[in-house]
């Protein structure tokens, strides 16, 4: 049903059009400059964005921060024990967002200058749909990282989410599963009709360990498996900068468990709700790229995580196209125990025969000389 303009106002007082929910954690270094550049804009929303930040429990002077400069301005909730990540999402879209759209944001995504017009708008012209998709730059932390407002209101990037930036209706949201989206993991990417959230999580407890999709991608299984083969609505031109780095997850005990466990078990999730085909072979490939990234850097690390992961991951997902070339080539060249130094040493040795038989010898070189005097 759509609402006249006065009823839309009289509603928004108690259930506005969008809740901006913010998880975080220990985000005392940039929550401050987040929340004033988003305040700024929030401003001519008053009645119908609501802003709710939800403090897993922060050890640092985030809680200080928020309530001394920005506690009459927001819905400030703290948790009490820490919840974890997965958990916290799950309770901004569940129990926290009032609104009629929620949005997840991370509390290091500093939002363009009116941005927050323009998603408003798109979310008012098209209240029919369920989800939307926005567009984002992505820079580093901290180099990136803006030292001044003038910085903040124009930051600087390394590259965008995608290069699209074609705001429009797609015919389903799958069609927004694609290599340079990232699969659609951003948790601070989708707008959600918040009933659908409350709905899908209705009587299901997550986990916080990153072992599977539900309890690491909480905001992409939540759109996944409610508006899968269902209209979206995409906003091309980039609405905020996410700065790689300052994740909670970024060690690589936690990208280990993401991308070996929670990842794949994603791609599972799109298998399931009808991705098929080189979509899927391509989702899968993704993934595998991913993953064979993660066991490199386990092979050789001295601090590895749980090695046993690996096996498992094998097991699961070696029918993924290069997955078993693609982890014998990174096991031979790790050299981490015995067994790769042999194969190492088996294999610079056949290289170096094959080297020498068939480039290097006298009867190779007088074969070359024959082939290129009769191409001649």
């Amino acid at each position: 049903m759509i609402l006249t303009m006065e009823e839309e106002f009289s509603v928004s007082k108690t259930c506005p059009l969008l809740s901006i929910c913010i998880p975080v954690y220990n985000g005392g270094d940039y929550i401050v400059t987040v929340m004033h550049a988003l305040l700024s804009q929030s401003v001519s929303h008053r009645d119908r964005v609501e802003i709710v930040v939800a403090d897993d429990a922060s050890s640092d002077n985030t809680e200080h921060l928020i309530r001394s400069e920005f506690g009459c301005e927001i819905r400030y909730i703290r948790n009490s024990p820490n919840l974890g990540m997965s958990p916290n999402i799950v309770k901004c879209l569940t129990e926290h967002a009032r609104g009629t759209y929620v949005w997840i944001w991370s509390q290091h995504c500093l939002l363009h200058p009116g941005a927050l017009d323009r998603v408003v708008s798109a979310i008012q012209q098209h209240r029919e749909l369920d989800a939307f998709y926005v567009n984002f730059n992505c820079a580093n932390y901290p180099e990136d990282w803006p030292k001044s407002e003038e910085e903040a209101a124009s930051p600087k990037f390394q590259y965008r989410c995608t290069d699209d930036t074609s705001s429009r209706q797609v015919p389903s949201w799958r069609k927004l599963l694609r290599r340079d989206s990232g699969y659609c993991t951003q948790t601070y990417a989708h707008i959600l009709r918040a009933s659908l959230a409350r709905d899908y999580w209705h009587g299901t407890v997550v986990g916080r360990d990153f072992t599977n999709a539900k309890d690491t991608f909480a905001q992409s299984c939540t759109v996944a498996e409610s508006v899968f083969n269902r209209p979206a609505f995409y906003i091309g031109e980039p609405v905020f900068t996410i700065y790689n780095g300052a994740q909670t997850w970024s060690s690589l005990e936690q990208r280990s468990r993401v991308y070996l466990m929670a990842f794949p078990d994603l791609v599972a999730i799109f298998q399931r709700h009808g991705l098929d085909g080189q979509e899927l072979r391509d989702a899968q490939a993704y993934a595998a790229s991913k993953a064979l990234g993660v066991i490199a850097e386990m092979l050789v690390s001295p601090n590895a995580p749980n090695r046993s992961r690996i096996p498992r991951f094998l097991l699961k997902y070696g029918t993924y196209q290069g997955v078993l070339a693609g982890f014998v080539a990174i096991f031979v060249a790790s050299k981490c125990n015995w067994l790769a130094r042999l194969l190492y040493s088996v294999s610079s040795l056949s290289s170096r025969l094959y080297q020498y038989a068939f480039r290097n010898c006298r009867p190779a070189r007088w074969y070359r000389g024959w082939r290129q005097g009769r191409s001649a």
